[in-house]
């Protein structure tokens, strides 16, 4: 099948400037009036102003953008500088748990001693008192009466 044969021409308004751009299709023909455009292709204010506001959704877009990645950001170094404090912490927390082994272990040590020490004691105190005791007590071998010092 042949290609189809397509005229461009330019129309003329009164004055004879170029008013119109219009294109004919042998299928079809076109009847573009001065105040319409091509259908296929929106007119240039409309490009103008999408682009005016795709601009303005995009600043609005990077402004927000811009403000959350700065929130990540200080999110993040708050995290890392807790995560370091914990890490400290827990040292610390180890430090003390083995230096409270260490001194139950030896509290211990020193009850046992203390312990015996008190029993030791005790026994002493007893024999002390019983020697004190028996050298209160004076028999006399006179008849009569026991005498006391």
């Amino acid at each position: 099948m042949p290609p189809k044969k397509t005229d461009v021409g330019v129309k003329e308004d009164k004055g004879g400037k170029p008013a119109t751009t219009f294109v004919a299709n042998a299928a079809k023909p076109a009847s573009v009036s001065p105040n319409k455009t091509n259908a296929e292709e929106p007119p240039t204010w409309f490009h103008e102003e999408f682009a005016k506001g795709f601009d303005k959704i995009q600043s609005l877009l990077d402004r927000k953008l811009n403000s959350l990645a700065t929130s990540v950001e200080t999110l993040i170094s708050d995290n890392r500088a807790l995560g370091l404090r914990v890490k400290e912490i827990e040292g610390k927390q180890a430090d003390h748990t083995e230096s409270l082994d260490f001194l139950h272990n030896d509290l211990g040590d020193h009850k046992k001693k203390t312990e015996e020490e008190i029993s030791d004691l005790k026994d002493k105190l007893d024999d002390l008192d019983n020697r004190a005791r028996r050298q209160n007590l004076r028999l006399s071998t006179e008849r009569g009466k026991p005498s006391h010092h």
